[in-house]
Order: C-alpha cells, then sequence, then structure tokens
C-alpha cells in the first residue's frame, strides 16, 4: 500500500486521497482476533492484525510475491477516497479480507481488501472546537471482536469490528493531582456509566489530553498512551501550510503523560503509570550518562530551583507518540516516552525528569 500526492498541493495539506491495495490476498473465512492468534500474529503474512506486525512491533512480512525482478510491474487495483483533507500517518490493518484504517479527525473505515468496496464507515464528532496537537491518527488496534482507537480530542473508543457500531466511548482524562484517590475515582466510573450527569461533571473538571498513538489489545486490556503533553510543535499550524512554525513552543502548558490499561470489555481503567510521578521524579541529579558522556548541565543551578519549581512534574511532558510493543514471556511492555516540559525554560524543570525522553519497560 501507499499513499499518493498530488501536484500542487502543500506537504502541510495533503489531502487523505486514497489507500491503494498492490498486492490483493483472497479473502478467508473470518475467524475470531484474540488470544493465540494475537499471540501469532507476527507468522500471519494472509493477514496484518496490529499495528507492528505482532507483539515484537518487527513489522516484517514473510510474503515473497513481490520481488525486485517483478517490483515494476505493480500496478495499482483499486482507490478508495476517503473525501477528509489533512495528514494521513495511518497504517491499516487486514483481517480475513477486511482492511479498516483511520483518516483525520478519527473517522473509520473498513473496506473489502480485494475490491476497496466501502462496508461500514464510523464518523467521529468532536468534543471540542480546537485541537492542540492536529488531525492525524496513526491507527487501530484489533481484538475481542472489536477496534479501539484514540482521538485527537482524547476519547478512547471501541467499535464493533463486524458493523463499527461504537461499543463505548469514554473520556481520557486525569485529575493531574498526584493524589492516588483521585486516580482511583476513575477506576470506579465505568463506560456505561459515563454519561449519568454526577460523573459527566467529574469528567468535566478533570484535564483533557490528546491522542494519536495505535493501542495494544492483549490479555484482555487495551493499552493506549497520551501525546500532546509537551507542546513544542504546533501541528494544527503545519497542516495550515506554514510547517516553518514546528519547533516552536506549543500555545498552552504542558502536562504529564501517561500510559493506561483499560478493561477491553468495560473500557474501565485498570491501572495508570506517568512519565513524571508526583515524588521522585527529580532523580539523582545525574552529570553524565550511564556511557560516560557529560550533560552539560549546571547541578548547583538546578537543585537552588528545586524547591521553586517543586510542582514540576505537573507539567512534566513525556508523551508517548509509538504504539508499545510486548514480550508475553516476560510480562513486560516497552515504549519510549517524548521530551520533557517546558522545552525550553528547562530551569523550570530541575532535576533528571524522570522518565521523560527514555524507553521503559513495565510489568504489564
Amino acid at each position: 500500500m501507499y499513499k499518493r500526492r498530488q501536484p500542487g498541493i502543500p506537504l502541510g495539506r495533503l489531502m487523505q486521497l486514497a489507500a491503494i491495495a498492490v498486492v490483493c490476498l483472497g479473502g478467508g473465512v473470518a475467524g475470531a482476533v484474540e488470544g493465540t492468534r494475537l499471540l501469532n500474529a507476527h507468522a500471519d503474512h494472509d493477514n496484518w492484525l496490529t499495528y507492528g506486525h505482532g507483539y515484537a512491533n518487527q513489522r516484517y512480512s514473510g510474503l515473497e510475491q513481490i520481488t525486485t525482478d517483478n517490483v515494476q510491474r505493480l500496478v495499482p487495483k483499486w482507490i478508495y477516497q476517503t473525501g477528509v483533507l489533512g495528514t494521513f500517518p495511518t497504517n491499516p490493518l487486514v483481517a480475513d479480507g477486511t482492511m479498516y484504517l483511520t483518516t483525520p479527525y478519527n473517522h473509520v473505515v473498513a473496506l473489502d481488501a480485494v475490491t476497496g468496496a466501502e462496508r461500514w464507515r464510523y464518523t467521529h464528532e468532536m468534543s471540542v472546537d480546537t485541537l492542540c496537537c492536529g488531525t492525524h491518527n496513526r491507527g487501530l488496534a484489533l481484538g475481542y471482536g472489536r477496534l479501539y482507537m484514540i482521538t485527537a480530542d482524547a476519547r478512547l473508543v471501541a467499535l464493533d469490528a463486524t458493523t463499527g457500531t461504537p461499543a463505548w466511548d469514554i473520556p481520557v482524562v486525569d485529575p493531574t493531582t498526584g493524589n492516588p484517590d483521585d486516580l482511583a475515582t476513575l477506576k470506579e466510573i465505568k463506560a456505561t456509566d459515563a454519561a449519568k450527569p454526577e460523573n459527566v461533571a467529574t469528567l468535566t473538571a478533570l484535564t483533557r489530553f490528546a491522542g494519536n498513538m495505535v493501542p495494544v489489545v492483549y490479555d484482555g486490556k487495551v493499552f493506549v498512551g497520551v501525546s500532546g503533553t509537551g507542546y513544542s510543535g504546533v501541528l494544527g499550524e503545519a497542516e495550515a501550510d506554514d510547517p516553518s512554525l514546528l519547533g516552536r513552543p506549543g500555545p498552552r502548558r504542558g502536562l504529564r503523560a501517561f500510559l493506561s490499561a483499560y478493561d477491553a470489555t468495560t473500557g474501565q481503567l485498570v491501572w495508570r503509570w506517568y512519565a513524571t510521578a508526583s515524588e521522585g521524579w527529580e532523580g539523582d541529579f545525574v552529570g553524565q550518562t550511564a556511557f560516560g558522556d557529560a550533560l552539560e548541565r549546571d547541578l548547583a543551578a538546578e537543585r537552588a530551583n528545586a524547591d521553586t519549581y517543586r510542582d514540576a512534574w505537573k507539567t512534566g511532558g513525556g508523551s508517548i507518540y509509538s504504539s508499545p510493543s510486548i514480550d508475553p514471556e516476560l510480562g513486560l511492555i516497552y515504549f519510549g516516552t517524548g521530551n520533557a516540559s517546558p522545552g525550553y525554560d528547562d530551569y523550570k524543570r530541575p532535576g533528571d525528569n524522570l522518565y521523560t525522553a527514555s524507553l521503559v519497560a513495565l510489568d504489564i
């Protein structure tokens, strides 16, 4: 598959024109995508069941039909026009003859992988008018008869994979207080109860995030991280034909990012890990890396600022953009975290800023 760019359209304003299948596999009998099948997704070269083609995220395909000798003979077999304007980094999934893909603004489409005919389409309605971090989305997780997606307006949505009907739609929020009791309140709000007036009021009072990573489904849970917490790139302006503005400080203060595990059936929060914890995020004020490279830090000044900016963890950043990898045998989930926040006024976040800009492994 590839994405085609029309001549004359600036890169920042790409029209999401099509998903073009250059090799179409025959659709077989649909099977349940869960358990053993997900564990062996990396060896199933007739389908593409996860973002990274298996929990290791190696993205390797064992298909041998396309070679260096015949690649020049490839021609498009079908084109699907999404009709949605915006950047298009999605990774389609293919399961038993059906292709699933996301568009900007978090619409979801199911296509016949052989013909390109639309089977169903989910139209997402944004809950806010202004998005902090662009409209793009990297794709879906598939499992237990459902598709899972985090949205640009910070909602985790579960769709029926056969019909596209929403099973649940919950806001991804956080109390940002560091108080475990406040997080426990979120755990008590099940997806089926989110519409109750008292729960709506509770959720409205909490901080909303953004999301564009691809979730991972494993062992009855959905794992997903949030983005938009560093605010060092204004993707919305890049999509408005001004990519030179990327890299400048963002329009609002940072937040602290987190990775969450949700129950795949109910959408209830199971656990949450923060890129900057409420205690201990300063670390040991180290002067060099583990490899002995000097960090060129003014450690005396940082320690002097530590008391003044004791609450810097609340806006610490550490967005999680990439889909995590999982080692089922070790019971570990791996992912990377983004930059600390603020990106330029580093004196406002003295210390080691644990665990931003890091590779992290958690007990799943």
